[in-house]
C-alpha cells in the first residue's frame, strides 16, 4: 500500500503566510511526505521562501493565474502519494501526529474518499475550543481535507471554470455519486489563520451562488430543480439587499446564464439513493453506518431543526448592523468571532 502523503498547497502573493505554514509542517512526525507547492502567478515568485523553509519540496510556478480550482487539479495529477493533504497557504494541522492519525484512519476505512477535519478560522486558537461531533457529510472545507488519491483519480479534480467557491461541494457530490464516503473527523484540528490577502469579498460571494446554481443543474434530478434553484436564487437576492450588492447579484446571474449550456452538457443527475443520503446529511440526520446504508426519511421536524440552524449560519453582518465582525457558527468550522475578542493563544 502506498503510504506516502502528498501535501498540496496552492499559493499566490502570500509570502509570510506560506513561510509560516511550511515552518509548521516541519513539526509533523509522519516520515513519508512529499510537499507540492504550486505558485499561481505570484509577483515576485515565492521560490526562495520554499527553498528556505522546505528545500525538499517540489515548486511549480505559473506566470499566469488560473485560479485555485485549476491549480489544485494540476497538483492532484502531480501527487505521487496514496493520500493527499490539501491545505491553504495560511492553514496547517495543529497536532504533530495529524498525518499519522489520518493515514491510520483511512487505512481502517477503505470506503472513505475524503476525510474532513475540524477547522478554526482566526488568528489565535482559543483555549476553550470545543471538539465537535464526527459525522458523515456531503462536503469538506478546502483549507484542510485529506483525500484518498484513488478517489480523485476516478472522479477527476475540481471544475476549473468554478474558480473558487462551492468547488468543494461540487467535488463532494461527485465523490458521493461514485460510491465514496466523506467523513467529518474532528480529532484533527486545522488552524486557518485566514489571510486578508486575495480575498475579494463581493466577487467571492457572487461566485458562491453562481457556482451553486451550476452544480444544482449538473447533479440534481429534474423534479428537484425548481425547488433548489428557487431557494438559491431567493437567498442570493436577499443577500444582495442586506449586503448592498445589487451589482454583484446581476453579474452573478448573467454569468450563470452564460455558463448554463456547459452545466447542462455536464448534467449527470444523482440516483435516488444518493439524493436520500445527501438530504439526510444536509439536514443532520445521518450519523451511523446503518443510516448511511438506509437513510432515514425526511420529516417536518428535521426541516424545522435545519432551518433554525441555517438562521445561525456563518455570514457577514447586514448593512443595517453596524457592529464589527461576522456572525454565526457551523458544525464543522469554528470562527474567531465566536470567542473572546482578545483570546489567549493556545499552546501549539
Amino acid at each position: 500500500m502506498n503510504r506516502l502523503v502528498s501535501i498540496l498547497i496552492v499559493t499566490k502573493d502570500r509570502p509570510d503566510d506560506l513561510r509560516r505554514t511550511l515552518a509548521r509542517l516541519r513539526d509533523q512526525t509522519y516520515p513519508e511526505i512529499e510537499i507540492l507547492i504550486i505558485d499561481d502567478g505570484s509577483a515576485p515568485k515565492l521560490e526562495s521562501i520554499v527553498r528556505s523553509e522546505a528545500p525538499e519540496a517540489t515548486y511549480t510556478y505559473f506566470e499566469h493565474s488560473e485560479g485555485q480550482s485549476a491549480r489544485r487539479s494540476e497538483g492532484f495529477k502531480k501527487a505521487r502519494g496514496g493520500f493527499i493533504l490539501q491545505l491553504d497557504d495560511d492553514s496547517f494541522p495543529v497536532d504533530r501526529e495529524a498525518l499519522l492519525k489520518a493515514v491510520q484512519f483511512m487505512e481502517a476505512h477503505s470506503e472513505i474518499g475524503a476525510l474532513s477535519f475540524q477547522i478554526f478560522n482566526g488568528e489565535h486558537l482559543p483555549i476553550d475550543l470545543p471538539v465537535l461531533a464526527p459525522k458523515y457529510t456531503s462536503s469538506f472545507v478546502g483549507c484542510g481535507v485529506f483525500f484518498r488519491s484513488e478517489a480523485l483519480r476516478r472522479i477527476g479534480g475540481y471544475r476549473n471554470f468554478f474558480g473558487n467557491e462551492w468547488e468543494e461541494e461540487e467535488l463532494g457530490l461527485r465523490l458521493l455519486k461514485d460510491g465514496w464516503k466523506i467523513y467529518f473527523w474532528p480529532d484533527i484540528l486545522i488552524h486557518h489563520q485566514l489571510s486578508t490577502r486575495n480575498r475579494l469579498t463581493e466577487r467571492t460571494w457572487m461566485r458562491g451562488f453562481r457556482n451553486k446554481l451550476w452544480a444544482i443543474i449538473m447533479h440534481f434530478p429534474g423534479r428537484r430543480l425548481p425547488l433548489e434553484v428557487s431557494w438559491v436564487f431567493a437567498i442570493a437576492a436577499f443577500d444582495a439587499i442586506r449586503l448592498l450588492r445589487a451589482g454583484g447579484f446581476i453579474r452573478g446571474m448573467l454569468e450563470f446564464f452564460r455558463g448554463l449550456p456547459r452545466a447542462v452538457r455536464l448534467r449527470e443527475p444523482m440516483s435516488n439513493l444518493v439524493l436520500r443520503r445527501y438530504d439526510a446529511m444536509r439536514f443532520g440526520m445521518l450519523r451511523t453506518s446503518e443510516q448511511y446504508r438506509d437513510p432515514p426519511p425526511l420529516g417536518v421536524k428535521d426541516i424545522l431543526k435545519w432551518f433554525r440552524g441555517w438562521r445561525e449560519r456563518p455570514r457577514q453582518r447586514s448593512f443595517w448592523d453596524g457592529r464589527a465582525g461576522d456572525v454565526g457558527t457551523s458544525e464543522t468550522v469554528r470562527f474567531g468571532h465566536e470567542f473572546a475578542a482578545d483570546p489567549t493563544e493556545r499552546k501549539q
